[in-house]
């Protein structure tokens, strides 16, 4: 053996040591740390409930459109996460007005029903993605924990006209402006059939002419409101709408006008009708008084027969609630006739499976 080599081994000796201690050191500073970790994890971790309204839309589909649901829906849920995350997103969840929007189109690539689970969609959305926050609980009052969801397929329409609706007077058409005057539209396929294309018009919302004075001109910020089957599948701009009254007329009244139903084209094939029974709570008549106005010439000319009133269903109806169906009224588009502002009753209605219904006498 090299006696050389001795000289050596305290100082490795040491460094060992040394090395050792380091070790010891560092783990035990690891271990405190990871417990820090722990302690700061548990908490600054919170839950917090909201409540916002959530638009479906496919905004971004070439060949898909939202049928159901139309109108925003009042979510609520549970957000669970560090809390420093969730007050930034309460943040922002004001600065939109407490306003979310899911992209149907982006997941669900084919028209059809879908019923999804709504902590997942609020919880795909782009507010809730990469923050490190989960939705554990959300639900609605009309469906609950899910979210249903009709998709169809997108039929373009291009310039389609628009028409000042009026009631309780006349208005001079060459001082007549409206913008935007036609329209291009995405519309669900579906709500296009039995529908004359060649002779579609989209009505504003009615402006009751009686209270204001024959000879002047107004501007009103007016949405579209017709026809029924194509708006309210849309979101559509408001219209400008600039007229000059020429002079007052005398509503005319129709009593015990039938109200319709409409329902979607696959029912007819789908044996919905040998499934379902619409029944109407307590006997109600489906007839209403239609109050009409415009040229008193071409009111004279109307008949009760030419006012076609209906209500509009969709799948959502089978779920067996009761509805309360908005009664749209079509009128001759070759008379110049409008309806006046008065509300129009509601239709109370429910389907419900025919082995539930009850017997008629």
């Amino acid at each position: 053996m090299n006696p050389l080599t001795n000289l050596h081994w305290p100082q490795n000796q040491r460094t060992r040591k040394r090395i050792l201690d380091g070790l010891r050191t560092f783990l035990w500073v690891a271990v405190i740390t990871i417990l820090i970790w722990v302690y700061a994890d548990v908490q600054f971790t919170d839950q917090r409930d909201f409540t916002a309204e959530l638009v479906v839309r496919a905004p971004n589909s070439p060949t898909l459109v939202v049928l159901e649901p139309t109108e925003p829906i009042s979510v609520k849920f549970t957000v669970r996460g560090n809390r420093y995350l969730i007050d930034a997103f309460a943040t922002q969840l004001r600065q939109s007005a407490f306003l979310m929007q899911f992209d149907a189109g982006a997941k669900l690539k084919e028209p059809g029903k879908y019923a999804q689970s709504l902590a997942e969609v609020l919880g795909s959305l782009p507010e809730m993605q990469n923050t490190g926050l989960d939705v554990t609980w959300a639900a609605n009052d009309k469906q609950g924990r899910n979210l249903d969801i009709v998709l169809d397929e997108a039929q373009s329409l291009r310039s389609v006209p628009v028409k000042l609706q009026v009631t309780g007077g006349e208005i001079d058409p060459a001082a007549t402006r409206l913008e935007p005057d036609r329209l291009d539209l995405r519309v669900p396929a579906s709500r296009l059939k039995g529908l004359d294309l060649t002779k579609l018009e989209l009505g504003t919302q009615t402006v009751d002419l009686s209270q204001l004075p024959p000879g002047e001109t107004f501007t009103r910020q007016l949405p579209i409101q017709q026809p029924a089957p194509v708006v309210s599948a849309l979101k559509l701009p408001l219209v400008k709408a600039t007229f000059k009254v020429v002079q007052k007329t005398t509503p005319r009244q129709f009593q015990d006008v039938p109200v319709r139903v409409v329902v979607p084209p696959k029912w007819e094939d789908d044996d919905t009708w040998g499934i379902y029974r619409l029944d109407s709570p307590g006997g109600e008549t489906w007839t209403r008084t239609i109050t009409v106005t415009g040229n008193q010439i071409d009111l004279e000319k109307l008949r009760k027969e030419d006012i076609q009133a209906y209500i509009v269903l969709s799948d959502a109806d089978k779920a067996g609630s009761m509805g309360l169906g908005k009664v749209y009224v079509h009128l001759p588009p070759e008379l110049k006739v409008q309806l006046t502002s008065d509300t129009i009753k509601e239709v109370q209605y429910t389907l419900v499976k025919r082995s539930e219904a009850k017997p008629t006498r």
